[in-house]
C-alpha cells in the first residue's frame, strides 16, 4: 500500500473505503555548489537546485552563524524562480573578507 493510503473495512455496513492523500513533495535542495575564482580568489559561488515548484520563487539567505534564529534574520542574498522542471542555477557574489558564511535555500 503506497504511503497515503488508508483502508477502513465497516463490516456492520459490509463497506469498505479506501482513501488516499498525496504525501507532500520532496523540500527544494541545493544539488552542486561550486567555487569562482578571479585571480586565486574567490569571488563568487555558484549554487544549484532541484525539485521545487515549477516557476515558484526561491531565495537564498546568508549568515555568518549557523544557529542564528529566526530565519528572518538571515540576510537575502539573491531571490529568483525555479524553471519549468523545479531547477535553479544561480551564481552569488561573495567578500573574500568574510570568513564562514552559511546559505539557506527558502521558498516561501
Amino acid at each position: 500500500m503506497p504511503a497515503g493510503a488508508f483502508i477502513y473495512d465497516n463490516t456492520g455496513s459490509r463497506t469498505v473505503s479506501l482513501t488516499y492523500t498525496q504525501p507532500p513533495p520532496p523540500a527544494p535542495t541545493f544539488t552542486a555548489i561550486g567555487g569562482v575564482f578571479s585571480g586565486g580568489i574567490l569571488t563568487g559561488i555558484t549554487f544549484s537546485g532541484v525539485q521545487g515548484p515549477a516557476g515558484g520563487s526561491y531565495e537564498i539567505l546568508s549568515s555568518t552563524n549557523v544557529a542564528l534564529q529566526p530565519l528572518s534574520a538571515w540576510t537575502p542574498v539573491q531571490g529568483g524562480n525555479f524553471d519549468g522542471s523545479g531547477s535553479f542555477n544561480v551564481t552569488i557574489g561573495v567578500n573574500p573578507a568574510v570568513p564562514r558564511t552559511f546559505y539557506i535555500l527558502r521558498v516561501p
